[in-house]
């Protein structure tokens, strides 16, 4: 059996399991004197306040406690967006080097999420997670067609783990690419227990098929250009909730490329239109 086969079929089943537990969410528990915290961790930058201070409205759950790790402009300045005709995280050891850091000062044994800041989070997000920590597994991870997305991530705090990403590291100081190809090709041979988030609970914006009500969803972009993708992200998350209170936030030299971007999408959906009819 190949390689390929295989990952394809561990794939599956992660997705085919995260869709199980996912029957056992609950979207009214009620909270529980016992229920564990589970602390939220994500990076942010002046360039992300919109991102930064959106989530801090949404999450107000206290078993959900918000960590953020503020990082100087500078930084993500100088590692994304370096290379050309590459995705922006090429290369990058941000989000790497954070995920560690999260992981060797967390209480062992606890749970954490790991979650990029451009997500729609709703108050349903504790008793969304709350299947995949019962069940005990060690990483879960959102599923985008047939490859992992760590947009959003669940860990288990536990020395398996923290190998796991020690390896993706050190593979991506030997060959700097996208971490996100190094997971995909890694994580089938990751012997701990890990799945995926059902994709319609705990979801990619551009899986997300309005089957069931989300309880987060991450806000992708096309990768069109720095101040593209940012208008991007504006204009979809619009379409889940009311942006005005948040525009203050966005730098005057965005507000341009909304409008270009809805141009944009007008042109894709008339060559859409004109394929279909031919």
């Amino acid at each position: 059996m190949s390689s390929e086969e295989v990952q394809l079929s561990s794939f599956e089943l992660a997705r085919y399991t995260g869709h199980i537990l996912s029957k056992n969410y609950n979207e009214s528990r009620a909270v529980l004197s016992e229920d564990q915290n589970i602390s939220v961790h994500f990076m942010w930058s002046e360039d992300y306040r919109m991102f930064y201070e959106m989530i801090k409205d949404q999450i107000k759950d206290t078993r959900l406690p918000l960590m953020p790790i503020e990082l100087d402009q500078s930084l993500f300045n100088k590692e994304l967006y370096q290379f050309k005709d590459q995705h922006f995280w090429h290369g990058s050891l941000l989000k790497l080097d954070s995920i560690l850091k999260v992981l060797k000062t967390a209480t062992p044994d606890s749970y954490v999420i790991f979650t990029d800041i451009d997500c729609i989070f709703k108050p349903t997000l504790y008793n969304a997670v709350l299947p995949y920590v019962e069940a005990g597994n060690d990483m879960c991870f959102l599923i985008e067609s047939n490859h992992v997305n760590i947009g959003f991530m669940l860990f288990r705090v536990c020395s398996d783990v923290i190998d796991f990403w020690e390896m993706i590291r050190a593979k991506m100081i030997e060959d700097p690419t996208l971490d996100q190809k190094y997971v995909q090709e890694l994580l089938p041979n990751y012997l701990g227990k890990w799945c995926f988030f059902d994709d319609q609970l705990l979801s990619c914006s551009n899986m997300w098929k309005a089957q069931k009500p989300y309880a987060m969803i991450q806000l992708l972009c096309s990768c069109l250009g720095k101040e593209f993708n940012m208008a991007e992200k504006i204009f979809y998350a619009a379409q889940h909730i009311n942006m005005e209170p948040y525009m203050k936030y966005v730098k005057p030299e965005i507000f341009p490329f909304i409008y270009k971007f809805q141009d944009v999408l007008l042109e894709s959906q008339k060559r859409q239109r004109a394929a279909a009819n031919t």
